[in-house]
Parts: C-alpha cells; sequence; structure tokens
C-alpha cells in the first residue's frame, strides 16, 4: 500500500472514530474543492500538506502547509472539530448552519426546570424526591447543563430542609432520597459534580441516589 493510501485510510479511521462521517470533508485530493469542506490535499511537487477549509462557492479560507503527515492529519482533524463545535453553538443560538448534518441538528437548549420537584413518593419506607434529566451532555452546552442542574438540586435540597413535605407525607422516614436519574451518560465534569453533591450531603439526614443510563 503507498503511503497516501495508508495515510488516507488512518484519516478515515480516525473520522469514523468521531462519528464525522457526515461532514463534509476531502483527504488526500479524492475530490474537487465543494462547499464548507475540511480539506487536507498534497502537493506531490513540493512535497507538502496543505490543509483549509472552503466556504460558499468553494472559496479558500486560509491554507496551512506541513512537511509531514502527522502534523496536517493533526490540524485537519481540530478543524473537524471546530467544525462540529461552531456549529452546534450556531443552532443553539438560532442560527442556521452552513449545511446540515446529525452532528447538530439535534442539538437543543438545557431544559431543567428548577422550580418543580418531578415527582414525590414514599418508596421503601424512604421519602424519594425523583429528579428527571433528559439532557444531552456536550462540551456546547455543559457548562450551562451543570448550572441548571446545580439549581435544581439545591431546591430539592430546600424543600427537603424547610419540611415542605411534611403536610402531605408526615415526617417519619427511614431517609430522604433525592434520586438523579439521567437519560444520557455523563461528562467527566458531570460525574464530578455529583461526587460533590454526595460530599455535602453527608453530614446532613438526605442522600445522593442516582440512575445512570445502561
Amino acid at each position: 500500500m503507498s503511503d497516501l493510501l495508508q495515510q488516507r485510510k488512518e484519516l478515515q479511521e480516525e473520522i469514523n472514530k468521531r462519528n464525522y462521517q457526515s461532514l463534509r470533508y476531502s483527504i488526500l485530493g479524492e475530490k474537487r474543492p465543494g462547499e464548507w469542506e475540511v480539506r487536507i490535499d498534497y502537493d506531490k511537487k513540493m512535497g507538502k500538506y496543505f490543509v483549509y477549509k472552503t466556504m460558499d462557492q468553494a472559496s479558500i479560507m486560509g491554507k496551512y502547509e506541513y512537511s509531514d503527515f502527522n502534523s496536517a492529519k493533526e490540524r485537519f482533524l481540530a478543524i473537524l472539530d471546530s467544525t462540529v463545535q461552531s456549529s452546534r453553538r450556531k443552532v443553539l443560538r438560532g442560527e442556521l448552519p452552513n449545511y446540515f448534518s446529525p452532528l447538530w441538528d439535534q442539538v437543543k437548549s438545557i431544559t431543567l426546570n428548577s422550580k418543580v420537584i418531578d415527582s414525590i413518593g414514599i418508596v421503601d419506607n424512604n421519602l424519594e424526591l425523583l429528579l428527571i434529566d433528559d439532557n444531552l451532555w456536550n462540551s456546547d452546552t455543559e457548562h450551562d447543563h451543570l448550572l441548571k442542574l446545580q439549581e435544581k438540586i439545591n431546591n430539592y435540597i430546600h424543600f427537603l430542609e424547610s419540611k415542605q413535605y411534611v403536610e402531605r407525607y408526615g415526617d417519619n422516614f427511614k431517609e430522604k432520597v433525592i434520586h438523579v436519574t439521567f437519560q444520557y451518560a455523563l461528562s467527566d465534569n458531570g460525574l464530578a459534580f455529583l461526587v460533590q453533591v454526595q460530599k455535602v450531603l453527608q453530614s446532613t439526614d438526605m442522600s445522593l441516589r442516582v440512575t445512570l443510563p445502561d
């Protein structure tokens, strides 16, 4: 296998790992330039790799020049990452992306109503407050996600501390449990946040229970 074929195979494998197949890209001269592509080309005469983006009407937006493949590969993948992130931010702002892809078409703002207890009841002689988080975790909305989750959990804690449940449920329970269920796998920062919540509750009569997706 020639070096270029091997390099093309390596790049495609990286794209597949990231689930970026729906992006517009060209690797090592596969096709003529199109609109809104991320491209990596190789000039045999110069012995150089060129990495760049195209815009409308296939106009070129800057060019990075490299003598070695690994540096060009790193830049190419970084631009693909940036394309996904910037397109997601556009969608969140209500703007149209340059083209459509499932990588950002489904992105939506975080919805967690901090003023509502999603569900409350008695389970195994415990008073259990259920908090349902069905928001996707991704880097573009993670900060907002963490803030809204923290606000909602704080309101659950206040609800228990102020004993707003007593009139309806009494106050004779083995435990008071805040049960948080997640529809999607958490980010590392999301998991770290829950660890901190557990530490805070250790000195109280409340506990945190977490249900993660399979």
